[in-house]
């Protein structure tokens, strides 16, 4: 049943189980299945096998349809000549030979046989056709690998091209972007320097004009018994009035008394007087300097004020917006008549604060510095300002210096001895003195001297009057007379004033009851 043909590729038991499924022929189970395929025998070699049948009863009925069938087992045997072989035999009941191999075994081997012929005939025309596509495929390809080749060179002088172009741009852009930075440095640079040019020019107005002088061009008039070393103060007939000083960078400013908005420099002062604008205040001043303008016959050419510092400036703003006293309730209270502060010996030497307070200003050799505030039961200096010395009016024909150690006592000693001392000027020391105020002591009494005039220290009766009148008696220049003068009753001058004026009182009150 398992015979070898050399043409065949598949072995017959093979191929009834594959198409007869479970109706395949039984092998005897120690007999094992011949493989398939036998890619190791030779062409030449063959097997023949001898079938002897194995019968086995069957103990059931016989009659059945589904009677088993006997079962052969082959029994391999070598033979001559494997042409003369037949795939298989097997016996049947009354011992004859019956072919088992079907028909179609013999259909299929004649269509193996035809499909190996038209194999073999169409094989090397498909193997010349796949020749001839790989050949074009590979042409292809190459012509392929040619394009891209070419289209990468292409690319790659592009790139190049590109690149230097590129290159070029960049190198375009860092020669602009330097010619931009230089234009913009230069237009820097101008601006710069026209702006400094400008602050210069107008540094220059603020320094070197003299505004007491440009003021007076412009219709303002100097008061000299007003004005001082650092102060000016000028006045308007429009009822304007200013005071101008002279900071410590140099800069002439100035401040209206009407007005407290109206202040500053010299610019400030031609545009809140003219409504220009900076250009035109430029010109203005510009031609100013240049060509001075014709000059009224009240224009007198003034020195312009020494500088002061911030806070003697202050003091001096301050105490320009205080009236000046004519009479004050305060000093009344105190004994000074009206008619004291309105002589020329005192008045403008006193003010009123606008809190109704008695003001005494302080003076050294340049101006104001300070001033002390006086009240009922109040006693005070100006904040900033420093203490020097309280000064009456000075004459010409004065031949005589009184010191004493505040305002009041000045004014109650003029009050009590005006008939013997008409040519008497007065100073304050304001208590306790330093050392700048000595100086300012000494200095007075020296200028006394050269008029040659009589010292008279008239400070306090006390133990601190009494120590300053020896300091100042010891100060005093040698061939200077010196007289010591102390009230009868009382401390102070003041309130020997008063003990007098009570004894005046009480007599005439006397007086009257007598008659």
């Amino acid at each position: 049943m398992d015979l070898d043909v050399s043409h065949s590729r598949e072995s017959l038991s093979g191929y009834l189980r594959r198409e007869l499924g479970s109706d395949w022929i039984l092998h005897n189970a120690d007999y094992p299945e011949a493989n398939p395929t036998r890619p190791d025998q030779s062409i030449n070699q063959t097997t023949r096998r001898d079938f002897e049948p194995i019968r086995e009863s069957n103990p059931g009925d016989q009659d059945r349809r589904n009677q088993q069938r006997d079962i052969h087992h082959p029994t391999p045997r070598p033979t001559t000549d494997p042409r003369l072989d037949v795939p298989g035999r097997t016996l049947s009941k009354n011992g004859a030979l019956k072919d088992i191999v079907p028909l179609w075994y013999t259909a299929t081997h004649i269509d193996h046989e035809r499909t190996r012929e038209s194999t073999e005939t169409v094989i090397p025309t498909v193997s010349q056709r796949i020749q001839r596509t790989n050949i074009e495929s590979v042409q292809q390809v190459l012509q392929g690998h040619e394009a891209v080749r070419r289209a990468e060179q292409a690319a790659s002088t592009s790139s190049e091209r590109l690149e230097r172009t590129s290159e070029g741009l960049e190198f375009a852009n860092q020669q602009l972007d330097q010619l931009h930075f230089s234009i913009h440095r230069d237009l820097e640079r101008g601006r710069r320097a026209l702006e400094r040019s400008r602050k210069a020019e107008l540094e220059k107005f603020k320094t070197e004009i003299n505004l007491v002088d440009y003021a007076q061009s412009q219709g303002y008039q100097y008061s000299s018994q007003s004005s001082s070393h650092n102060s000016a103060v000028l006045r308007h007939d429009n009822g304007d009035k200013i005071v101008v000083a002279t900071d410590t960078d140099g800069h002439g400013v100035y401040f209206s008394i009407i007005d407290e908005a109206d202040n500053g420099t010299i610019i400030d002062f031609v545009q809140n007087r003219s409504n220009l604008r900076l250009g035109g205040v430029r010109k203005e001043l510009r031609d100013w300097r240049n060509k001075p303008r014709m000059q009224t016959s009240k224009f007198i050419p003034r020195d312009k004020p020494q500088a002061i510092n911030s806070d003697r400036l202050g003091v001096i703003k301050a105490i320009s917006g205080f009236k000046v006293a004519q009479k004050h309730d305060y000093l009344e209270k105190r004994g000074i008549k009206q008619s004291i502060l309105t002589s020329d010996r005192f008045i403008g030497t006193v003010a009123i604060d606008p809190r109704g307070n008695a003001v005494f200003p302080h003076y050294d050799q340049d101006g104001l510095t300070g001033f002390t505030i006086k009240n009922d039961n109040f006693n005070g200096f100006s904040k900033g300002g420093t203490k020097a010395l309280w000064q009456s009016k000075s004459q010409e024909n004065d031949c005589r210096l009184v010191i004493v150690e505040s305002a009041i006592d000045a004014m109650s000693y003029h009050q009590l001895f005006t008939d013997k001392n008409p040519h008497t000027r007065y100073i304050s020391t304001g208590g306790t003195i330093s050392s700048s105020q000595l100086d300012l002591i000494k200095t007075a009494m020296v200028d006394m001297t050269r008029l040659g005039g009589e010292i008279v220290i008239a400070t306090d009766n006390d133990l601190a009057g009494n120590k300053l009148a020896k300091t100042l008696i010891q100060e005093a220049p040698l061939a200077q007379k010196i007289e010591r003068h102390v009230p009868e009753l009382g401390k102070d001058w003041n309130e020997l004033l008063q003990q007098v004026q009570q004894r005046e009182l009480t007599q005439q009150r006397s007086i009257g009851w007598e008659l």
